[in-house]
């Protein structure tokens, strides 16, 4: 954020502007290894054109938080633009910026926790909940904190590590929400580029982190709804006997999905959110398998500040013929098992 935002910020009526003290560090140089079919674009893994990446948070007097993605309106009810991590996001939520329906007051200092998709497991993990660093950073007390209206048990247990409990939740339904002061903080990172400095401050903060066993984990994410893998059942025989655990993590709490991570040396699976649990490995091999109409460079970039390598095949989409169905991945046994092998021979390679 450039010195002339920070000014427009500031200038809005009833602000204050805080730079929060913290020590940033701009994601590592990003890498990626292909196994097999193709490799990732580039223009998908080089870095955004930035220098610093401060931490900073703006009070606003009777200011409010509207839209899902968390962006700050003014006590006109005036969004403020510099709020929206990009141009993407600010023309997503034009709707609820046009109308902003009904509104909510509460009493006292709130800091915000809303992000955009935040009721993700990966959203909420890496992007939402650093916020928090700032916040505390600002060295402001807090009478309460917004969330998610429909917390989810990872939501629920993550809040209890941080100290966030019942009471100091302030549920936020959709609707623009106004406190007599409400502060909003920039995200630690660019969009989709998490840095060190939020991965080391999740880490640290959350209870439980990395607490590994004598014996290294492989681990398989099982995936369900989009870009799962069609035949995974095909590939349950070769995962087996490379010895990877086949995990269904849906069905596991976040307390079980730290102690599993906090172990696991080599990670497999299609693109997905499980992934974000890599930051409570140690030094750990990823290898995503990624639809080609959807290469998300987020988890090259956690692996990367989290100092693990990554590599990745890209599979063509599997559409069926009904509609409602979600497009899947599919990948030959064979040519799926040569990429395994492949993959777990290049991890034990030196950089």
């Amino acid at each position: 954020m450039d010195q002339t935002t920070l000014e427009h910020i500031a200038s809005t009526s009833s602000t204050t502007l805080f730079q929060a003290v913290l020590e940033t560090e701009a994601p590592p140089q990003l890498a990626t290894v292909a196994i097999g079919e193709r490799d990732v674009d580039a223009r998908l893994v080089r870095q955004p054109e930035f220098s610093t990446w401060e931490p900073v948070a703006v009070a606003l007097e009777g200011g409010g938080i509207g839209t899902d993605a968390g962006a700050a309106i003014d006590r006109h009810g005036r969004f403020i633009r510099e709020s929206f991590r990009d141009q993407f996001e600010l023309k997503r939520n034009a709707p609820a910026i046009t109308s902003t329906g009904e509104t909510t007051l509460t009493p006292g200092r709130i800091g915000s926790l809303i992000g955009e998709w935040s009721h993700s497991f990966y959203h909420w993990l890496i992007e939402c909940l650093p916020k928090l660093a700032t916040l505390r950073a600002t060295e402001l007390s807090f009478d309460g904190f917004l969330v998610p209206a429909d917390l989810k048990p990872f939501h629920l247990a993550t809040l209890d590590d941080l100290g966030i409990h019942e009471g100091l939740r302030v549920p936020y339904f959709g609707q623009p929400v106004f406190a007599e002061e409400m502060v909003w903080a920039q995200p630690l990172f660019p969009p989709s580029f998490p840095n060190a400095t939020a991965v080391k401050w999740l880490v640290e903060n959350l209870r439980g982190s990395r607490q590994p066993s004598a014996q290294p984990r492989r681990v398989y994410l099982s995936r369900s709804g989009s870009r799962r893998v069609s035949n995974e059942s095909r590939h349950a025989a070769v995962l087996k006997s490379a010895g990877f655990e086949l995990l269904n993590t849906d069905a596991m709490s976040y307390r079980d999905l730290v102690e599993v991570f906090s172990s696991a040396k080599w990670i497999v699976g299609p693109h997905g959110a499980a992934f974000a649990n890599c930051i409570f490995s140690e030094r750990a091999n990823l290898y995503e398998l990624y639809q080609s109409d959807h290469v998300n460079v987020s988890i090259t970039s956690l692996a990367a500040a989290s100092g693990h390598r990554h590599f990745s095949t890209v599979l063509d989409p599997r559409r069926s013929r009904h509609a409602l169905l979600r497009p899947q991945i599919a990948i030959p046994v064979k040519t799926f098992a040569a990429n395994l092998e492949a993959f777990l021979v290049a991890s034990e390679s030196p950089l």
